[in-house]
């Protein structure tokens, strides 16, 4: 069936209203609508007209490098679908390992980079057992894990949370599972003042160009009350004015 644009902007519309905009519940209405095909049409989309690395992508990359006589970063928390960061790794030769489901291990001397909401690699060939992932992607992937807490991806995320410290990068933080197991692991702290784990966030700004002094008041008092919030779950904030700053960031970080 041929929609032109038009009509295809005003079933869109009328969809994403028709629940809630809600990103979650609009998945999972495209997910029963799709059924068994929805895995591989995710996949499809994912990788068109993809870029393989980026300047974020090359910094990440390099804070696994470790330096001569230091550990380094322990794992890598994927949130997302894609294998660019096993690709820009495997560029670097930095050995590693993909961890999806349950059981998985990675070697003593390989960097694991937990998928946590599921994997969907470009060459599925490659790796065993992705049926076994949840893809954590819609209203019903994060009913499934907030109702199971022995579920290997929270276990091993509570398990890095609670015992190192955690960058978070590129995270709006609003994931709900997230957030209930950032709260677990701060009670789980024996000094209620640390405060260990942090965020890089970009800075919340009206678009005004000729701001009033309430309107900067605001700003300032929004930003923190924010601090003040991701503190109460163990989470200092690292502000940015704009992303394209986060790179030149992890290079200092690495430096």
């Amino acid at each position: 069936m041929e929609i032109n644009d038009e009509d295809k902007e005003k079933i869109k519309e009328s969809v994403i209203n028709q629940n809630g905009n809600s990103p979650l519940i609009q998945t999972r209405f495209l997910k029963n609508s799709f059924k068994e095909n929805f895995d591989e049409s995710v996949r499809e989309i994912l990788y068109k007209n993809v870029v393989e690395t980026s300047g974020l992508l090359e910094e990440i990359g390099q804070l696994c490098i470790p330096n001569r006589g230091k550990l380094g970063i322990r794992a890598i928390i994927d949130y997302n679908f894609d294998d660019l960061i096993e690709r820009n790794l495997k560029r670097l030769r930095v050995k590693h390992q993909s961890i999806y489901a349950d059981a998985m291990h990675p070697d003593l001397d390989a960097l694991g980079v937990y998928h946590v909401h599921g994997f969907l690699p470009q060459d599925k060939e490659d790796y065993n057992d992705l049926g076994n992932t949840l893809l954590v992607f819609s209203e019903d992937g994060y009913h499934k894990l907030m109702l199971d807490p022995y579920n290997w991806a929270n276990i091993s995320q509570l398990n890095f949370m609670v015992n190192n410290t955690c960058l978070f990068i590129g995270l709006s933080m609003t994931d709900p599972n997230m957030r209930r197991l950032l709260e677990i692991a701060a009670q789980k702290k024996y000094d209620d003042d640390l405060c260990q784990h942090y965020v890089i966030m970009r800075r919340f700004k009206i678009n005004n160009s000729g701001k009033s002094e309430s309107i900067k008041r605001f700003e300032n008092v929004n930003e923190s009350l924010q601090e003040d919030f991701f503190k109460s779950l163990g989470v200092n904030v690292i502000w940015v004015n704009d992303y394209d700053e986060i790179p030149n960031l992890l290079k200092q970080i690495k430096s």
